[in-house]
């Protein structure tokens, strides 16, 4: 059977139109594979829609992860980072982009997100 996760990392919602980019990011800071599921929500006024679900997914030792979400229409988004482990450490961002060139509109740090046990208790 396969672990559960341990750990939730929430963002807030961020207003952004058509063409901003999300990409979410975790770093395993451990000698074991730890696993992510990263799922990105739109709101709807009704509650919130899931735009992108990346199921649970192998993160090798000292090994970086990440996804990236183009969006197709305006709204406003959130997401979830749920690990494995205290050792994959998150990273979000929500960035309009000009030519190549990426211009955060908000950045996640690591202690920067509202986390939770799956229990639903916040820790931080």
């Amino acid at each position: 059977m396969a672990e559960e996760f341990a750990l939730e990392y929430v963002t807030s919602t961020m207003s952004l139109p058509a063409g901003d980019v999300i990409t979410a990011r975790v770093v395993n800071d451990s000698a074991a594979v730890e696993h992510v599921q990263v799922v990105v929500y739109k709101n709807t006024g009704a509650g919130a829609a899931v735009v992108l679900d990346t199921g649970r997914l192998p993160v090798g030792a000292t090994w970086a992860w990440f996804v990236t979400l183009n969006l197709m229409e305006p709204g406003e988004f959130w997401l979830r980072i749920r690990t494995s482990s205290e050792a994959l450490v998150p990273g979000a961002s929500f960035d309009k982009y000009e030519g190549t060139e990426a211009k955060p509109r908000m950045i996640y740090r690591p202690g920067d997100f509202a986390v939770f046990s799956l229990a639903r208790k916040r820790l931080w």
